[in-house]
Order: C-alpha cells, then sequence, then structure tokens
C-alpha cells in the first residue's frame, strides 16, 4: 500500500512539472508578442513623427514651424483634359475600276505618293484591243464625215445658185447628218475603251503614304475589296466630345495643347476645326474635330493622344498657392504672417488649376502667406519660418 502511495506521487509531480513546463512555454510567447507590438507601435510613432518634424510644435518653445510665400501676380489657366486617337485627315481606300489580273505593283507600304502615282498595272490586252478597235472605228468614222461635210458643201453652194436640185441638196444634207451621228457615237466608244484601258493603271487619288497594300503580282482583283489604301498624314485630326459644360467656353479656331506621348514628349499645338452644336445621338457630349499639322510626319495614324483644352484663363491676377487656402467654418481662409504671428484672413476666390488659385479679395499683392504648416496653426499662433 505505501509503494502504490509513492508511485501516485511521483505521477503527480510529473505532471505538475509538464503543466509548468507549459505555462512558461505560453508566458514567454506572450511577453514576445507584447514586445513586437511595441516595437511596431514605436516605429508607427517615428514613421508619423518624422514626416511632419518640421511643422509641428518643438520641444522647448510653443512655435509652429512654417513655410511662406509672397502674394504674387500671374496668369492662370485651368485646362480640361480629354483623350482621342489620331486619324489622317484624308485617306483613300482604292478599289480598281475594273478587275482584272495583276501585272505590275509599283508601290511598297509606308511609300509617299502624289496625286497620279500609279500604285498597279492589270492586264490590259484585252482593252488595248478593245481601244484599237474603237479607234479604227472612230478614225473611218472620221474620214467619212469629212467627206459628207465637204460634199454637203458643194453641193449647197450649187444649189444656192440653182445648180443642182433640191432633192439633190437634201440627199447630200442626210448624208452629212449621218456621218457626223456615227463620227459621235464612234467618238464616245473612243472615250470609254481609252477611260477602261486607263483604268488598267490603278493611280493614288491623294498625296499621301501607302497603309495598306492587298495585291501581288498575278493575282486576281475586284472590286469586292480596297487594293491599296493611302492616308495623308501631313495633317492629322482627333475626334473626340465635350461637356455641355465646355460647349460654350471654346469656339472654331481656338488653339489647344495636345500630348502624343508615343510621339514626343513635347506638347503640340492643335486647333479646334469642327464643334457640332447638338450632342451626337444617344449621347449627352458634344463631338468636335482638333486639328494638328504634322509636317516631320512624328505623329502616325492610330496614336493615342490626351487633350488639353483652356476653359478658363485669367491675366496678370493675384494669385497663391491652392494647397495655402484652407476652409474653416466653411469659410475660405489664408493663413497670413505678421513678424512671428500667424493672422488668418478671409478670402474670395477665383479660378483654381489644383496648382494656383485666383484672389479676388482679401489679400494684397506682396502679403507674405503660409504655404505648409497652416493647418497646425490658429490665429494668433506663433510660427518659426523654415527654408
Amino acid at each position: 500500500m505505501k509503494e502504490k502511495n509513492i508511485n501516485n506521487t511521483e505521477e503527480i509531480n510529473a505532471e505538475n512539472n509538464v503543466n509548468g513546463n507549459k505555462t512558461k512555454k505560453k508566458n514567454r510567447k506572450t511577453i514576445i508578442a507584447v514586445i513586437l507590438i511595441a516595437i511596431i507601435a514605436f516605429s508607427a510613432f517615428r514613421i508619423i513623427t518624422s514626416k511632419d518634424a518640421d511643422v509641428l510644435p518643438q520641444s522647448n518653445d510653443k512655435s509652429v514651424n512654417v513655410r511662406t510665400s509672397q502674394v504674387t501676380r500671374m496668369d492662370i489657366e485651368v485646362m480640361t483634359p480629354l483623350t482621342g486617337r489620331i486619324q489622317p485627315v484624308q485617306e483613300a481606300s482604292i478599289v480598281p475600276a475594273v478587275a482584272g489580273k495583276v501585272t505590275k505593283v509599283h508601290v511598297s507600304l509606308g511609300k509617299k505618293v502624289s496625286i497620279d502615282t500609279p500604285l498597279f498595272e492589270l492586264d490590259k490586252e484585252q482593252m488595248q484591243n478593245t481601244y484599237n478597235q474603237a479607234l479604227a472605228g472612230y478614225n473611218q468614222a472620221n474620214a467619212s464625215y469629212t467627206n459628207a461635210k465637204s460634199n454637203f458643201e458643194r453641193v449647197k453652194l450649187l444649189y444656192q445658185e440653182n445648180a443642182v436640185s433640191k432633192q439633190q441638196y437634201e440627199q447630200a444634207q442626210l448624208q452629212h447628218d449621218a456621218a457626223y451621228q456615227s463620227l459621235i457615237q464612234t467618238q464616245a466608244s473612243l472615250s470609254n475603251a481609252k477611260k477602261a484601258l486607263d483604268n488598267c493603271i490603278v493611280k493614288s487619288p491623294i498625296n499621301g503614304y501607302v497603309t495598306l497594300i492587298n495585291v501581288n503580282e498575278g493575282e486576281m482583283v475586284s472590286q469586292a475589296m480596297p487594293a491599296v489604301a493611302v492616308a495623308n498624314i501631313d495633317t492629322v485630326e482627333i475626334e473626340t466630345s465635350i461637356s455641355e459644360n465646355m460647349i460654350n467656353k471654346i469656339k472654331i479656331g481656338d488653339n489647344v495643347k495636345v500630348l502624343v506621348k508615343s510621339a514626343s514628349d513635347t506638347e503640340f499645338e492643335g486647333t479646334i476645326s469642327e464643334l457640332s452644336p447638338a450632342p451626337a445621338q444617344g449621347s449627352l457630349t458634344y463631338p468636335l474635330k482638333i486639328s494638328i499639322s504634322n509636317s516631320d510626319t512624328l505623329i502616325k495614324s492610330g496614336m493615342f493622344a490626351e487633350i488639353k483644352i483652356v476653359s478658363e484663363s485669367r491675366k496678370n491676377v493675384l494669385a497663391v498657392p491652392s494647397d495655402s487656402v484652407i476652409i474653416k467654418n466653411g469659410t475660405s481662409m489664408v493663413a497670413t504672417l505678421h513678424e512671428d504671428t500667424a493672422v488668418f484672413k478671409k478670402v474670395t476666390v477665383g479660378i483654381d488649376n489644383t496648382k494656383n488659385v485666383e484672389i479676388i479679395d482679401g489679400l494684397q499683392e506682396g502679403d507674405i502667406i503660409i504655404t505648409e504648416g497652416q493647418y497646425y496653426l490658429d490665429d494668433g499662433s506663433k510660427v518659426n519660418v523654415i527654408q
């Protein structure tokens, strides 16, 4: 019985040791977690406080570090951004007037062409034969008409002298008129044959660059699809639209800034060339076109463009940085500097381009305003100007 009690005591002690070890491990984990949380909180506090270190009150006094600027006069423009795709101002899809076999292609993709530059040729053997026949018919009809005309003029003189009968005169006149009608008909046939022969050489209808070639030598072409496309990109345009709030702030001829990042980092000068007085069907926006001179052909068709339209502008007005204006109790205020003290002044603002804002009333040119740190100030707060 005594031995059994000893065994039970040993088992209880062993169990207590295990539970104790578990408790120690649990406490150790809790301590580590608390330390980590404290480190994270301290680091976050350091980041936040270091970010605003320049404008927070100093430990040795109650002044706030601020930065300042002067009220100056400047021109302010408010830009409205639009987007669109570049299109050629003139484009032609060339379809052959007649179907046929391609015998020669004169151009390659991207080649610059002028009006009437040959693009490709079709087999003209049949058209040449038709033309030759029409030319022969015309020459014969012309010769017949020349003879009939000469005979009629001779008979007419004789008739006027009563040397021939009226019947002979009328017969010569009928022969003359018939020969003339035959000449007109053969002349029309020759003209059509000449046009058909000329159509075997397909030419460019505009100045521009070849943007599509769908023909190869030896292939048959038809009028079912364009064989060649030519685009004039000496001037390009952008089709976009504008809201009803802007429609009365712009007009045809206004200059705009256009940024085509694929072509250049420098903005291009554009001009509003078309402006609809009515919204597009099913839309509340008004279509407009912007033209851009592209003599150096940097801008290519299909490129994405960003347009900046001046919706409002003011010349030589008092202005301050937009961030310096704060709202207090629903009123626009600017913190001004008087010696080492902040004095808030109520201001009336005009147009704002997010960088600078027009000051209509409340400030004068040359006033010193606080541009950084104003959110930490009250009227009469002491400040320390830093560079």
